[in-house]
């Protein structure tokens, strides 16, 4: 989870947020997929998804999904900075995606 506020630096600095991001990354490591609902990874938080998705290279499937109206924009940006990963865009809602049985 990334926090929704704009200046990111002071809260990454918190012993309670580098200790999630350090669980986030091991678990990304190690998983086949991550899925994103909502986010936009916009270039501002660059610091704060990047070492998670380094670690989503390292994994097995190294697959991103993204759930959000404007998915293909965010995947096909993603794309370029992070060429190793899959990534499938879901361009819908949570709700649509929900009530579409989670199909991507």
């Amino acid at each position: 989870m990334i926090a929704p506020v704009p200046n990111k630096g002071p809260f990454l600095a918190q012993k309670f947020s580098e200790a999630i991001y350090e669980k986030a990354r091991i678990l990304a490591e190690g998983s086949e997929t991550l899925i994103s609902i909502g986010y936009s990874f916009n270039n501002y938080d660059g610091e704060s998804y990047d070492p998670i998705l380094q670690a989503l290279i390292k994994s097995q499937n190294r697959r991103l999904v993204i759930v959000s109206p404007d998915a293909r924009g965010y995947a096909q940006r993603i794309g370029a900075q992070y060429p190793s990963l899959h990534i499938d865009a879901v361009a819908k809602t949570f709700k649509e995606w929900v009530v579409s049985c989670f199909h991507y």
